[in-house]
């Protein structure tokens, strides 16, 4: 049965495949034209748009290997690529016209101008995406293509804490989620596994804290076994991954995840964490986890810490965490239980309020915005800068965005792709089964009843 139902289906890919184009994210406006143009070893290209020129020309050469030369009097079979801030082109939008003798990518950013290539290379075989050399001349449709985005942010975010990537898979992520015109990049850097940015005023985040194992500070986790695990990335090496990610239209934002998720650094500088002996589990299942409130010095090294990061990361957003805080740690420390009697606080939940708006401060200190999980809104008011990534589920996003709060929707039900993606694999489930289906229907200004204002609040 299976193989007639494939069988009927190729027919109608093919005529698919004719009539229409499968681009990701769906562009504005498609209008398909007669003919097609053929890239070849003839074709040149010219224009202003410096980087998505060389980008093209890198791309054809690595998997057709087919040198695009510049030439910029040419009048027949060429590719032209112009960024002009006069165009009335909204920002990161481009016109994408193919003809049977000419391509032109016109963008007013160079946002645009990168988008356009990347719907032009959606446009050509599936091969350009190796670099087998295996494409041969390329034959591409004759269409015109108007495309902006929707939302201005648009991100994916990666954990290099639980599971330690090295630098060639954080720039194939970078690349992946470059070709689908995301133009965010969320770095979960440090959690209670492991610590993954130098900080250079305190190196034991570092040497102590990146790893975990049968003689480290930090136990074996995640199936990480009875060895030593982990790694860390350098300053030199970030400052590299922020400016590739620069020129492929890509802000790296870096998450520090406090108070909460913070094993790997009480583990490594102990006098951080609380004055008790509590062993209670936060819901991911760790004890002394959890950075002490009531000391006063603890705000100086997140200072600094931070102070270090801004100088990494040039992102006007700071993501400082507030998710998931084992306040049982807090309820039976002294230092904590004075600061709260001392500022007259009746629930530990005050508490967690008290540390977002101190890094407020901190981060507004350094021109930058500070960015939250859900956990933040809970026991108080933000500043109205301040950002919050509603995670937990659609209704949570909808309660920041209702309380005036500039909101990112990543609802785990959704949007969390390391879940199972049907009941038939292994893998986790804990948010839900999260289909490709589910991900792409989420719609956070059509599933709320948003007034206009707070869809303006929906980032």
């Amino acid at each position: 049965r299976l193989s007639i139902i494939v069988m009927l289906m190729v027919p109608f890919i093919s005529f698919a495949q004719e009539s229409e184009l499968n681009l990701i994210p769906k562009p504005q406006s498609v209008q398909m034209r007669e003919g097609r143009f053929t890239l070849d070893e003839n074709t040149t290209i010219k224009g202003n748009a410096q980087f998505a020129i060389k980008y093209l020309q890198d791309k054809i050469k690595n998997s057709a290997d087919i040198f695009i030369a510049e030439k910029q009097d040419a009048a027949e079979n060429f590719i032209e690529i112009n960024i002009n801030a006069q165009e009335n082109i909204k920002k990161e939008g481009y016109l994408l016209s193919v003809c049977p003798n000419s391509i032109t990518i016109t963008a007013s950013d160079n946002g645009g101008a990168f988008y356009g290539v990347q719907t032009l290379l959606q446009m050509m075989p599936e091969g350009i995406y190796s670099e087998e050399k295996a494409v041969g001349k390329i034959k591409i449709p004759c269409a015109e293509i108007e495309d902006y985005p929707r939302f201005g942010y648009r991100g994916a975010g990666l954990d290099v804490s639980r599971t330690f990537f090295p630098l060639e898979t954080i720039y194939d992520f970078i690349d992946w989620i470059s070709y689908h015109k995301i133009n965010t990049f969320h770095w979960h850097i440090t959690d209670d596994n492991g610590w993954r940015v130098e900080i250079k005023k305190y190196p034991l985040l570092t040497e102590k804290g990146a790893w975990r194992g049968p003689d480290e500070v930090l136990p074996p986790s995640y199936g990480s076994g009875n060895k030593r695990y982990g790694g860390f990335y350098t300053q030199e090496e970030i400052k590299e991954v922020v400016k590739y990610a620069a020129e492929r239209n890509i802000t790296i934002i870096p998450e520090i995840d406090m108070p909460g998720h913070s094993k790997s650094v009480v583990e490594t500088y102990p006098h951080v964490g609380c004055t008790n002996k509590n062993k209670t589990l936060s819901v991911n299942g760790e004890a002394n986890n959890v950075w002490c409130i009531g000391k006063e010095k603890n705000y100086e090294m997140i200072e600094d810490i931070v102070a270090e990061l801004v100088e990494l990361f040039p992102s006007k957003l700071i993501h400082l965490g507030g998710d998931e805080v084992n306040m049982d740690n807090w309820k039976s420390c002294p230092h904590c239980q004075a600061f709260m009697r001392k500022m007259g606080m009746k629930k530990e939940i005050e508490l967690l309020n008290y540390f977002v708006r101190r890094m407020e401060k901190i981060v507004n200190k350094y021109g930058r915005e500070l960015v939250g999980w859900d956990e933040i809104r809970k026991g108080g008011d933000l500043e109205p800068s301040t950002i919050v990534y509603g995670w937990a589920s659609m209704k949570s996003g909808a309660e920041a965005v209702r309380k005036g709060q500039r909101t990112v929707f990543l609802p785990a039900q959704y949007c969390y792709m390391d879940m199972k993606q049907s009941e038939f694999e292994r893998g986790h489930n804990w948010a839900a089964i999260v289909t490709l289906d589910s991900c792409y229907k989420i719609d956070p200004i059509k599933m709320n009843d948003f007034t206009p204002e707070e869809e303006k609040l929906v980032l």
